[in-house]
């Protein structure tokens, strides 16, 4: 009746390779303020990896030649993957405050791939290996809420600096330097900008994400306030959501063939 179907016997499936990038991430995001390096971090995400390709669901593929040759794919994918991660908070200011942070309130529940904070600022990442939409039309007519209820749920006295999707892949793109540059909505606050790129001008966007010190013309790139104005409409949209599904209203809305 649930027409399953036996697991498939051949290379790492989809499914797996993003939770391994998602756990060696994890295991690597914690140590970048640590590592000095790149090499350094190369030579720790290449351990890391391989610890995590002894588990039984990886180990397995190494019997056959196509199995050998994707998980070491994979390996090398990851730690690309880790390298850039660890470019971006090694040049920021921020530290990694928690990873996989479950997340439980009276009307949420769920986990946050990353929390980074400095004293002042706080930003949500969630970790991407398949396509990413983050378009302001997903958001706000509420079928892209996940990373706003985040970061109203866990920001606390700190000042939202950015909700964030990292592309953890490798994959091909138009453009090299972008290619593992993160996508979501920002403050465009000077301060929260230095905050997320030591580096960043007034010229050039970040390497790190797509903003820069000059005029933003970017919708994603608010003032502090206007930020916060964003982020609380998440709640609004979310709880009307509840409130009508409670009363038994369960069209799709405000988007069509959005369930």
């Amino acid at each position: 009746g649930l027409k399953l179907k036996n697991r498939e016997e051949t290379a790492v499936l989809a499914v797996d390779s993003g939770n391994f990038v998602h756990e060696l991430l994890e295991r690597t995001a914690k140590k970048a303020k640590e590592i000095e390096t790149e090499e350094e971090m190369r030579v720790f995400a290449l351990s890391e990896g391989e610890k995590i390709m002894q588990s039984p669901i990886y180990s397995a593929q190494s019997d056959i030649a196509s199995g050998a040759f994707f998980s070491q794919r994979l390996l090398d994918e990851g730690v690309e993957v880790a390298l850039a991660c660890y470019r971006q908070i090694k040049n920021s200011d921020f530290v990694v405050e928690e990873t996989e942070m479950s997340v439980a309130t009276s009307e949420l529940h769920g986990k946050i791939d990353r929390v980074d904070t400095t004293e002042k600022y706080v930003r949500v990442v969630d970790y991407k290996t398949g396509a990413i939409d983050d378009s302001a039309l997903s958001y706000y007519t509420g079928r892209k809420l996940q990373m706003q209820l985040y970061m109203s749920a866990i920001k606390g006295e700190k000042i939202p600096a950015g909700v964030f999707y990292f592309p953890a892949s490798t994959q091909y793109t138009e453009s090299a330097d972008g290619k593992f540059q993160m996508r979501g909505f920002m403050s465009g606050d000077e301060e929260a900008l230095r905050a997320g790129d030591k580096n960043i001008t007034e010229d050039k966007q970040s390497e790190y994400f797509p903003a820069s010190l000059g005029k933003n013309r970017s919708k994603r790139v608010m003032n502090e306030q206007d930020f916060r104005d964003f982020l609380d409409y998440s709640v609004l949209v979310a709880r009307q959501g509840c409130k009508e599904l409670k009363e038994g209203y369960i069209a799709p809305t405000p988007y069509g063939e959005s369930c």
